[in-house]
């Protein structure tokens, strides 16, 4: 599906989506808690439905209704099916909670996430209990029971691994440690992981170079709600600063998630911030370009291109080279994207440098079937003067499924042109 999206967003009040990354981390508490409970402020997004239809692949049964989620008890499965999407959370975290559980299970998916790495993931299992068909691809089957010990592993390939191990670990019998050879990037969501883990009783000790996970813990029942959702929330945040401002509501100034770092990098670039209880007004400003760190914040990286894209001078995206391994190539699709609007760029290994420009005339872009290609595009529309065409729009279901309705409600035009 094309869409061809242009407009203004006129000055509005926008209430931030729920998380994704903490639903994903809710749910797989709840799930491996024996009793019932609830998840309340849930978006059926494709990824959290991935989620949940694997939980109920390992026995944990599941109703839906305005935004919460009612889990039953759970039942012991040997064998589960499950089909994590595109959904790269759901397949990293879930791969070593089956391995704990002792459940033989194939993981399949669709897009880009079969050719998305496990591999390092999969030698560290293998080396404590667990049998792989495969160490690249999808379908994979694995099987055997995961074993207590020492796990080293890199932190600086995906954080995903990591939480997928502090969620099994304290399933085993015997106590484990996570030692990290590399530095953790991304840290923000492991200590979101951490965070979700202690509000269903399990305990994660933090050490100089890892953690520390206790044995024989058990999940406790407990009624969460999942709090809004800094990533998807900067797009209108954005926004707010290139069009005629905006109030985003529901986000949690004092969240673990490292995206709330968008405030900081927004006022850093001259943006009109302030803040109040439970909201946050972002005037329109005046934008100077600046160099970003995105180790910590890879999922910015599209959002911020756009800033970037509208600013005086020159900024860059630094360290971004896990972008690559994204829905897609990230760096490249930014690089490719603004130069297709008349943006100047330099492309590197792991940066991509931005001229900004406060005439850009618009074009046809391609979504690479990413999320937040296709938002982020939709957000630089505002600012050109003859819109601009971007595929894949359907892609937007992954993460913020009412996006476009949100966008055409509050001034922004968005039209299907081909459906193919």
């Amino acid at each position: 599906m094309n869409c061809k999206t242009h407009g203004k967003i006129e000055n509005c009040i926008i209430k931030a989506p729920p998380s994704k990354s903490m639903a994903h981390r809710a749910i797989l508490a709840a799930m491996l808690s024996q009793e019932p409970c609830v998840v309340d402020n849930v978006c059926l997004s494709d990824d959290v439905k991935a989620t949940l239809s694997a939980a109920k692949a390992l026995g944990k049964s599941w109703s839906y209704s305005n935004g919460k989620v009612f889990f039953s008890e759970k039942e012991n499965v040997d064998f589960a099916d499950i089909n994590a999407n595109e959904s790269g959370s759901t397949l990293r975290f879930l791969i070593p909670i089956c391995g704990a559980l002792g459940v033989t299970t194939t993981f399949s998916g669709q897009g880009k996430l079969p050719q998305r790495p496990y591999d390092i993931l999969a030698q560290v299992m293998t080396k404590n209990g667990v049998e792989f068909d495969k160490t690249f691809g999808l379908p994979l089957t694995i099987s055997g029971q995961l074993k207590s010990g020492t796990y080293h592993i890199a932190g600086d390939v995906s954080s995903q691994y990591i939480t997928g191990l502090l969620y099994a670990l304290p399933l085993l019998k015997g106590d484990s440690q996570i030692v990290l050879t590399s530095p953790l990037q991304s840290k923000g969501y492991v200590d979101m992981t951490i965070n979700v883990l202690g509000k269903f009783g399990i305990e994660i000790e933090q050490t100089q170079n890892g953690y520390k996970i206790k044995g024989d813990q058990q999940y406790k029942a407990k009624d969460f709600v999942v709090e809004g959702d800094w990533s998807n929330g900067a797009f209108w945040l954005v926004a707010g600063a290139l069009n005629n401002g905006i109030t985003v509501t529901g986000l949690d100034s004092n969240s673990l998630q490292g995206d709330k770092q968008i405030l900081n990098v927004l006022k850093q670039m001259g943006a009109k911030i302030s803040q109040k209880q439970n909201e946050i007004v972002v005037e329109k400003s005046v934008l100077t370009g600046v160099e970003v760190d995105v180790s910590q914040i890879p999922d910015l990286a599209p959002i911020l291109s756009v800033a970037l894209a509208c600013a005086k001078g020159k900024g860059k995206i630094a360290n971004a080279s896990r972008l690559k391994i994204k829905e897609s190539d990230r760096l490249q699709a930014i690089n490719d994207n603004l130069q297709a609007v008349g943006i100047k760029t330099l492309l590197g290994d792991d940066w991509v440098e931005i001229v900004g420009s406060q005439n850009i005339q618009g074009g046809v872009l391609n979504g690479f079937n990413d999320h937040r290609i296709v938002m982020s595009a939709a957000v630089l529309s505002t600012q050109t003067q003859n819109g601009i065409t971007v595929s894949d729009a359907y892609a937007i279901n992954k993460s913020y499924p009412d996006f476009f309705d949100i966008f055409t409600a509050h001034g922004g035009k968005a039209n299907v042109i081909n459906v193919g």
